[in-house]
């Protein structure tokens, strides 16, 4: 699920967010793979896969016991090429800023830590968009979960699943996280004066063909309207710029009326005589607009319908005459 927020903001803000990591780093510990020299403005993430949680006590009796734990448990293996790849020590995880100094989090190898860290990332990731907030700061969050380890699920804590399954442990645990986390987005988009929306993963790539189709294709439509005044030997820019209040009083209109209410013009008012006058001149003037105008005319009848000015048959009526030939146009 993904949340949206609309708000008012300049376009080089929205583009230069403060940036942050929470969770798996997974690139080691040297210091060109921090997350902090990757890109992000602050970070807390374990370096390591779950592998420094092998060589604690209660690792001894992870899935890896057998094979790595315990060598001494084998006869010497003539085929062992690397015996020192066994850590000797333990990073759970590090943090830092970008540009400042990084530490490790937490004091391996205590296991209470480990457990821990999920719930510290959840902490970090509120803390950080209300910060952000009263910043008033654009931010991105990458939240990988830390997700599971070698340690199992935690002992004495009660288990959330029939499995008690490290991974679903893991999945019920953070959805029960998720309300939260949408919840503060909510109330704080609530108190911004913004509005929010919840989208599903399935409904983004629609939401996305929206905007395309409000923004962009606004920009195409402005286009193809200031070619018409070219064709009267006005240029471009000034049909920009008489054409400007026209755009601002619709786009006001539909704010303060809506939809269909804020709808104009002849198709709005059935107005049949004056569709086919345009038919006629976009045929002699720009024959190639004439298909986006019949288009856009049809898509345009319902709105008419909807907002009661015209009937089913008028409807029918100016249909015919944007679906009929351009030939049979007389008036």
């Amino acid at each position: 699920m993904q949340l949206v927020v609309m708000v008012d903001k300049p376009l080089w803000v929205i583009l230069n967010p403060y940036v942050i990591l929470q969770g798996k780093g997974h690139l080691g510990d040297i210091e060109q793979s921090y997350m902090t020299n990757m890109g992000y403005d602050e970070a807390l993430w374990a370096p390591y896969n779950q592998v420094p949680s092998m060589y604690v006590p209660r690792g001894d009796l992870g899935p890896m016991f057998p094979t790595s734990v315990m060598p001494e448990l084998y006869p010497d293996d003539p085929y062992d090429m690397d015996p020192g790849w066994r850590p000797t020590g333990y990073g759970w995880a590090l943090e830092g800023t970008k540009g400042g100094p990084v530490r490790e989090w937490g004091t391996p190898p205590n296991e209470d830590d480990y457990y821990a860290m999920e719930a510290e990332c959840q902490k970090r990731t509120l803390d950080f968009i209300k910060k952000s907030v009263r910043a008033d700061k654009p931010f991105f969050i990458s939240y990988q979960p830390i997700a599971a380890s070698f340690l199992g699920t935690e002992p004495g804590v009660a288990k959330l699943t029939v499995s008690a399954s490290i991974l679903h442990e893991f999945l019920v645990g953070f959805d029960n996280w998720l309300p939260t986390l949408l919840q503060t987005l909510k109330d704080i988009a609530t108190a911004l004066g913004g509005q929010w929306i919840e989208l599903k993963a399935g409904d983004r790539v629609v939401y996305h063909a929206s905007a395309v189709i409000a923004c962009n294709y606004l920009v195409t439509l402005e286009k193809l309207a200031t070619d018409l005044w070219q064709t009267f030997n006005v240029p471009r820019q000034q049909a920009v710029q008489a054409l400007l209040p026209l755009i601002r009083g619709t786009i006001r209109n539909i704010e303060t009326v809506g939809i269909p209410d804020c709808l104009t013009g002849p198709i709005a008012r059935g107005d049949i005589g004056t569709v086919k006058k345009h038919l006629d001149a976009l045929k002699k003037a720009a024959p190639d607009l004439l298909s986006t105008y019949r288009e856009l005319g049809l898509k345009t009848i319902p709105v008419a319908l909807s907002k009661g000015k015209i009937d089913e048959q008028r409807a029918k009526e100016l249909e015919a005459v944007l679906t009929g030939p351009t030939d049979k146009l007389e008036r």
